[in-house]
């Protein structure tokens, strides 16, 4: 497999379908510098290809038993789990999953979910996902008129559940995480209450990256807050993180809040290029990427979450090269990042150029 190029006026990139010595289809991407000199990086993905089985079996389990309403096998990975290195993450990712896949138009079904830590922690989740897929993700002023009483139901049964979980259980960070994000936005509590219940979160589990996302969520413009609130918790966060920490991927959300308040809000194309064409901006992420993402490989369930946002950051910010790489990574995982930029560069690479053009337009 090769590539033939003349000398270019200047340097490039693009990702390419060609075909090996057995003439079997494959992804590449092609950089070419300012002289003509060209390296080819295979991605290893086919286009359109069925997503494989995780590799995470625990995760296949609870798909199929939250599919036919049931959560024994989650209940047991969330105790068994206590106290294990990422446990708190890992609880969380397996609880998000589970209330994913179940029926979000048959809330009843959980009338029999029982008053545990463990159950009401389910249940907020559950009532979390069921007030947003009501909602949609539409602008508030776009929403139907006669979604938003079961929106707001739906996150007042969410909170009462979430509150009791973090109170039959004095260790656990996830109901925190959830209350300080997801809750506070859609119930817009006071100031005082979204900080109150952030802070709770990370007394139990400092390094907690669903409360830190949910934190730097709240105070984001879009939600009342503003882009100096924003970066500002964004940056002392990656300050506070170890070195070489997944928390530092909080940056990369900061920066996709300010892109998608200029791209989706104000749709402001050249402020939005500006701000994408920024070399801070720019110097920061790639630095970031080395520094965190690079080297770091996903072995579990944690890990997935920092490689998603990375390599959506990175696909908005048109780096190619390390898009691919991170799709590589990520492409084990395919069967469980299906929505969003990411899922679709995963399904078909070959709509990377597309996806980088259309986002910085």
């Amino acid at each position: 497999m090769g590539a033939i190029c003349s000398k270019q006026s200047q340097a490039g990139s693009a990702v390419c379908l060609v075909r090996d010595e057995n003439g079997a289809p494959k992804l590449v991407l092609i950089i070419w510098d300012e002289y003509g000199r060209v390296r080819v990086v295979p991605i290893n993905v086919v286009p359109n290809e069925p997503a494989p089985p995780l590799p995470d079996s625990l995760c296949e389990d609870i798909i199929k038993e939250a599919s036919e309403k049931k959560y024994d096998t989650l209940f047991k990975a969330m105790e068994s789990l206590r106290g294990e290195t990422n446990g708190w993450a890992k609880r969380s990712f397996y609880v998000d999953l589970a209330a994913e896949h179940w029926d979000l138009n048959a809330p009843e079904s959980l009338d029999t979910c029982p008053d545990t830590a463990a159950g009401n922690l389910f249940k907020g989740v559950y009532f979390i996902n069921r007030a947003w897929d009501v909602r949609g993700g539409d602008l508030a002023h776009k929403v139907k008129e006669s979604a938003w009483p079961t929106f707001q139901s739906c996150l007042e049964t969410a909170r009462d559940a979430l509150l009791r979980s973090a109170s039959q259980d004095q260790e656990d960070p996830t109901p925190h995480a959830n209350l300080c994000g997801a809750v506070a936005k859609g119930l817009q509590v006071e100031s005082c209450l979204k900080k109150e219940w952030f802070l709770e979160a990370v007394k139990r589990d400092p390094l907690n990256e669903k409360a830190h996302a949910g934190r730097l969520s709240n105070l984001c413009r879009k939600w009342g807050g503003s882009h100096l609130e924003m970066h500002t918790f964004a940056e002392e966060t990656v300050k506070k993180a170890p070195q070489g920490s997944t928390l530092k991927m909080i940056q990369y959300d900061a920066f996709y809040e300010q892109w998608l308040f200029l791209y989706s809000i104000t749709k402001n194309k050249p402020e939005t290029k500006k701000f994408l064409n920024d070399q801070r901006t720019k110097n920061i992420s790639m630095s970031l990427y080395k520094e965190v993402i690079e080297a770091h490989t996903i072995q579990d369930v944690s890990d997935v979450s920092p490689h998603v946002r990375a390599a959506q950051w990175l696909l908005i910010l048109g780096a190619k090269q390390e898009v691919a790489k991170e799709l590589e990574k990520l492409r084990p995982w395919r069967k469980i990042i299906e929505d969003g930029i990411v899922g679709k560069a995963l399904e078909d690479p070959a709509s990377i150029d597309s996806l980088i053009q259309q986002l910085s337009a």
